[in-house]
């Protein structure tokens, strides 16, 4: 199961930093090369920045945990997928406008949020004895609520036509 020292304080407070930077490395990637491979791809870069940061401090703790780069990976191309449907099928906004386009977009991240939750719980084997639809749940809101921290000032907007307006 676990190998390592419990999922305490010290542990969240690393957890939350590797996130950012992942999160921070990925959006970096999207935006300088987000024109050249559009927004699937610069979504799959973030899921793997994310996954990649995020399993350096679980390689030691979980069984296993080069999965949750996978699904991280799987997560977010589906987010976007989501996104651009949402607003090529339905016509919603998709910039960073509130609270039309945010709501679109935290959405968005919710379901691929939830997948990645839902991939990681069959490879945490304490979520899945547990609740295991919890984790799909926290997962899903945290990735919706990371959206607000990534809005794009309304001054700075970048039109939905181009493939890099909110990954």
């Amino acid at each position: 199961m676990l190998n390592s020292p419990r999922f305490d304080g010290r542990f969240l407070v690393v957890w939350s930093t590797v996130t950012a930077i992942g999160y921070a490395l990925g959006w970096f990637g999207g935006f300088v090369f987000g024109h050249l491979v559009g927004e699937v791809a610069v979504a799959v870069g973030v899921g793997l920045s994310v996954g990649i940061c995020q399993w350096s401090i679980l390689r030691h703790r979980l069984p296993d945990a080069s999965y949750w780069i996978t699904s991280t990976l799987i997560g977010m191309a589906t987010a976007s997928v989501v996104r651009l449907g949402l607003w090529q099928i339905a016509g919603l906004p998709i910039d960073a406008s509130w609270p039309n386009g945010m709501l679109t977009n935290m959405a968005a991240y919710f379901v691929g949020g939830s997948l990645i939750g839902f991939l990681q719980t069959n490879r945490w084997p304490t979520l899945e004895q547990r609740a295991p639809w919890k984790w799909v749940i926290v997962s899903g809101v945290a990735w919706a609520l990371s959206i607000l921290g990534f809005g794009i000032p309304p001054d700075m907007s970048v039109s939905p036509d181009l493939p890099v307006a909110f990954v």
